[in-house]
């Protein structure tokens, strides 16, 4: 493939390739060919600028003429990408945040307080739903528990296993004792 070294370091090289524009996958299949030769120790690839930077330690030449050679034909078919990579989750989160960045801004800037909070509001309905029915549950489980104590504390009490119980001494309404 033409590409164009746009710097170059001991041991470090970074390769722009003539390409119009690279896909997430075109960029796995540089990604993982350039770290199937020989000498590379480690490959970074830029899909959007179409750079990639190569980390090598063995010869230049050998290098060059890997990149000269490649191919995202010939690279496909020597079935070097794994199934799932992780640019591509990388890159559905990236715009994800961006756009909610974006819807963040545009609704600060260009919406009134009260259709922001009508929009929350709204929003929040199905936690609030979520929230209710999840106490409606631990209540019914606990008036469940309760009952069955009940039942127990009447039949430890007709049994006459209560009988060692004593209630506190009424003191009469106006302050003296019986």
């Amino acid at each position: 493939m033409k590409c164009k070294i746009l710097h170059e370091s001991a041991g470090r090289i970074r390769v722009h390739l003539n390409c119009r524009r690279m896909t997430l996958h075109q960029a796995d299949v540089l990604e993982y060919y350039l770290r199937n030769v020989d000498g590379v120790r480690e490959v970074s690839v830029f899909d959007r600028t179409q750079d990639a930077v190569i980390v090598y330690c063995a010869d230049r030449a050998a290098l060059v003429h890997a990149l000269a050679a490649f191919s995202f034909d010939k690279a496909e078919t020597m079935d070097l990408v794994p199934d799932h990579t992780t640019r591509k989750l990388n890159r559905e989160f990236e715009d994800k945040l961006s756009w909610t960045v974006i819807r963040r801004v545009i609704s600060k800037l260009f919406f009134p307080l009260p259709v922001i909070t009508a929009l929350a509001i709204y929003h929040s309905i199905k936690y609030i739903r979520e929230g209710l029915s999840a106490l409606r549950q631990a209540l019914r489980r606990r008036a469940r528990r309760h009952r069955r104590h009940r039942v127990d504390g009447a039949r430890r009490l007709l049994d006459g296993k209560l009988r060692d119980v004593h209630a506190p001494p009424r003191r009469n309404p106006r302050g003296l004792d019986a």
